[in-house]
């Protein structure tokens, strides 16, 4: 600064520590001005009432450091021409800078400048807090959660972000342009080794005796600054409050677990990075193996953004705590548009148990909320989390063809399955021209007349093509039906007799019903959409 670098400065010791901030500023010829001190001083003196003798110099430069001194200016004159060579070696041994000026200057100019340039760094602090403040004000107006806030914090600062809670690991991360695997590891390091990784922790409060957990900040991207240490408090108080309402934390744990599976399933994190992420979620799995479960409601849209979020943590917070009593253990997160729930379990029982009791809470849940029927898809056993990887994203796929096939407890995602199959073929123009082809006229019979052909048809395919078993799943006589088989070899040209004829009907008859299902959803989630 100007003011001070009109006494011609020189450093003289200390100068591997000048990166020290200066809290304030103090002008002292007391001996004893140590006592006074609080840390963080920078302390300009021209030493007249020093006693020069050596071990008092000494001692006086070793209180000040021990009072955590920022830095000592000492302005040569009458009394020292030099710093004395004792202030020199204790000042070395403990690191504290001293400056000695070798022009006479006015302190107090000094002081001023100083002051002035602090209050002005302190005031540009709060308004850049203040600021920050209202950007995260706004985003719960808007309708965001504390995950949105955390996303917002990590690019405002520039670095990546954890949200713990005690005793339960990490509940969101928020990392940026970090890879995740690197956030892990070191709020890992953090947890062994506290206070020794180098880290901005913030308490979150939400009204108990102790705080309900930690936001922390890892210098990962760019050094941390005192402008962090303000946008993490303004940040820590409003997730505090957000976290006292209803559910909130459920959908944090929620969301945060749900990031975490998917990075698994677009192959971000490796076996051991997965592993570890697993372990921060508090999820330590006492078998070998592992059971990969996806569940959708029946009106589920792969990748449309639903408003099921709260719903879908509600029962993924309920979820595990149950499967807790039966001694399962499970890690269960929302999917990124909150269309279905991501699972993995330990698998330290039976499989097939273990997709009853996981089948038999979410079924049940979603029943008793009025929502809707929920579907389960239950993968293969996994003895690695790359294989969790595959068999979650086998279980999404099988989703449709679920909802399609007959009720069941829950749809094993392991199997081939011919709707599985088929599945894969929805909105194939080739599958529709197949349908058309081969159904065209009992279609377009069924458009306008009864009785709906395309029912009968199936139910005798449903019964093994027994006309009795047929005739009386339908109340029919059984003359009644013959008349309507013959009907439907007439409209489709064919006689239900031949291997190949009844083969490709039948194949038609399940692609169309899936077609049906599709198009019947589609219409519905478009009239719930308008309505809305």
């Amino acid at each position: 600064m100007p003011a001070l670098a009109r006494g011609a400065p020189e450093v003289v010791a200390g100068d591997r520590s000048l990166d020290r901030p200066i809290r304030w500023v103090h002008i002292g010829e007391n001996p004893e001005i140590a006592a006074w001190l609080e840390g963080g001083e920078l302390l300009l003196t021209s030493g007249l009432r020093l006693d020069p003798q050596p071990l008092k110099l000494s001692r006086f430069v070793d209180e000040l450091a021990d009072r955590g001194l920022a830095a000592l200016v000492l302005e040569l004159g009458p009394k020292f021409e030099q710093v004395p060579p004792a202030m020199v070696e204790a000042a070395e041994r403990s690191g504290l800078p001293v400056v000695a000026l070798h022009e006479v200057i006015r302190f107090m100019t000094v002081t001023e400048s100083i002051h002035s340039e602090i209050i002005d760094r302190q005031l540009s602090l709060l308004r850049r807090g203040d600021e920050v403040h209202k950007r995260f004000s706004r985003l719960l107006l808007d309708g965001a959660g504390v995950a949105e806030i955390l996303v917002a914090l990590a690019e405002i600062v520039g670095n990546p972000v954890v949200l713990e809670r005690r005793g339960r690991g990490i509940m969101y991360q928020a990392t940026g342009k970090v890879e995740e695997s690197r956030v892990t590891a070191a709020w890992r390091a953090h947890q062994r080794q506290a206070g020794c990784v180098e880290s901005l922790a913030q308490p979150v409060l939400t009204g108990g005796d102790q705080p309900w957990g930690n936001l922390i900040m890892f210098p990962l991207s760019r050094p941390l600054s005192s402008f962090d240490e303000v946008a993490a408090e303004r940040a820590a108080g409003l997730i505090s409050l957000t976290l006292a309402q209803y559910h909130h934390e459920d959908l944090l744990a929620a969301r945060g677990t749900g990031n975490m599976l998917r990075s698994i399933m677009e192959g971000r994190l490796d076996d051991v990075q997965a592993e570890n992420a697993a372990r921060a979620l508090g999820f330590v799995a006492r078998g070998d193996r592992l059971l990969p479960v996806v569940a959708a409601r029946t009106e589920f849209r792969a990748g449309a953004r639903t408003d099921e979020s709260w719903q879908w943590a509600d029962v993924s917070a309920k979820l595990s705590s149950e499967l807790a009593g039966g001694g399962i253990q499970v890690l269960a997160g929302v999917s990124d548009s909150n269309d279905a729930l991501l699972l993995v379990l330990d698998l330290a029982t039976k499989r097939a148990d273990v997709a009853d009791a996981v089948a038999k809470v979410i079924r049940g849940m979603v029943a008793r909320r009025g929502q809707g029927e929920a579907v389960v898809c239950v993968a293969g056993s996994a003895r690695s989390w790359t294989e969790v990887r595959d068999g979650l994203l086998s279980a999404i796929r099988a989703v449709p063809a679920a909802i399609a096939t007959p009720e069941r407890a829950w749809y094993d995602a392991s199997l081939p399955t011919v709707d599985g199959l088929l599945s894969a073929l929805d909105g194939n123009p080739e599958a529709a021209d197949f349908v058309r082809g081969r159904l065209k006229g009992l279609m377009e019979h069924d458009l306008t007349r009864h009785p709906k052909l395309l029912g009968t048809l199936e139910a005798y395919f449903a019964n093994g093509m027994s006309k009795t078993e047929t005739a009386r799943a339908l109340h029919l006589e059984r003359q009644s039906l013959y008349h309507r088989l013959a009907r439907i070899e007439e409209l489709i040209g064919e006689k239900l007799d031949g291997e190949e004829t009844l083969f490709g009907v039948q194949l038609a008859l399940r692609i169309h019903r899936l077609m049906n299902d599709r198009e019947q959803r589609s219409g519905a989630d478009q009239r719930s959409d308008a309505a809305m």
